[in-house]
């Protein structure tokens, strides 16, 4: 799969409707965290605004955790994700 560009507010929604709960942290400067209570997951992302979009580690890392940890599949993953991309209008 080719990982397209998604902002934080479309990704943030794909972590709520997989279950995670978001709150503001203070490590090495703002963040807002997401935690996967049933697995013990947490994503930490930079403080970004709804349309900003979300640094591609941060997706690639989505991909490679949440099937291991057990949040989702990857297909169905890929599948959220590619719904929810966006299109870079140049």
């Amino acid at each position: 799969m080719t990982i397209k560009p998604i902002t934080f507010g479309r990704f943030s929604q794909i972590l709520k409707d997989l279950g995670f709960v978001s709150r503001k942290v203070n490590v090495d400067g703002p963040r807002i965290a997401f935690h996967h209570k049933p697995t013990d997951t947490l994503v930490v992302l930079p403080p970004l605004k709804s349309r900003d979009p979300v640094p591609i580690g941060n997706v690639i890392g989505a991909r490679v955790i949440f099937p291991s940890r057990g949040v989702t599949s990857l297909e169905h993953l890929d599948e959220l994700l590619d719904g929810a991309a966006t299109v870079s209008k140049v």
